[in-house]
């Protein structure tokens, strides 16, 4: 997928959001895309981490909709599933959190349900 962004991943860093490293020497953070600042409470931090997940949620977002178009069209769940695992990864990235062991497992046997 052609992007006219800046490429990801980027990282947040406190409240501020960067892109890649240097091309050239990995050496150097890459340049600012996004700063939450003014008072550095958990909401700015929260919004930051959000604008950091956007390459990701992109990404997932384009590949749900290929999977969704598949699936009406051919009925392969194999797809589907393979696109709800990126959509879940890249809310974990933005959301900042890790999806509880309980939950994770309930996702999994619905999608091994899927994929069957």
């Amino acid at each position: 997928m052609e992007t006219k962004h800046t490429p990801g991943p980027w990282e947040r860093i406190g409240t501020m959001v960067r892109g890649p490293y240097s091309i050239r020497d990995g050496s150097r953070p890459g340049g600012l895309i996004a700063d939450c600042g003014g008072y550095y409470g958990p909401e700015q931090h929260a919004n930051a981490q959000l604008i950091a997940a956007a390459p990701d949620l992109l990404d997932a977002a384009h590949e749900a909709r290929i999977a969704l178009c598949d699936l009406i069209l051919t009925d392969d769940r194999r797809v589907f599933a393979k696109a709800l695992r990126k959509l879940d990864e890249a809310i974990a990235i933005a959301t900042g959190e890790v999806m509880s062991m309980q939950a994770n497992a309930g996702i999994n046997r619905s999608r091994e349900a899927a994929s069957g």
